[in-house]
């Protein structure tokens, strides 16, 4: 039987008016956060033990790498708490 899985495409908008921190609290497949503001975002790979600047005009892309695989819930957040922040996150998850 080949593997077969079904998952839903979901899209965050985060800046300090709308979302400016969260996380991702289920399992993702893949995620995406792309820096569109005019300073850099910051955004944690780490359950928020660290956050790294994300420069404006950057994307940092993350794929689990293959048929079953995931990240695990709760390790990826980020804030746009900064004025002039602003990420576009993109992300797949089956539930």
């Amino acid at each position: 039987t080949q593997f077969s899985q079904s998952v839903i495409p979901r899209i965050v908008l985060s800046s300090t008016s709308s979302n400016p921190t969260g996380s991702i609290i289920i399992p993702i497949y893949s995620i995406s956060f792309a820096s569109n503001g005019t300073v850099p975002a910051l955004v944690s790979t780490d359950e928020a033990a660290t956050y790294q600047a994300i420069p404006a005009g950057t994307t940092i892309n993350f794929d689990a790498g293959g048929l079953g695989w995931y990240y695990e819930e709760d390790k990826f957040y980020w804030d746009t708490t900064a004025a002039g922040a602003s990420l576009i996150i993109t992300y797949n998850s089956y539930v």
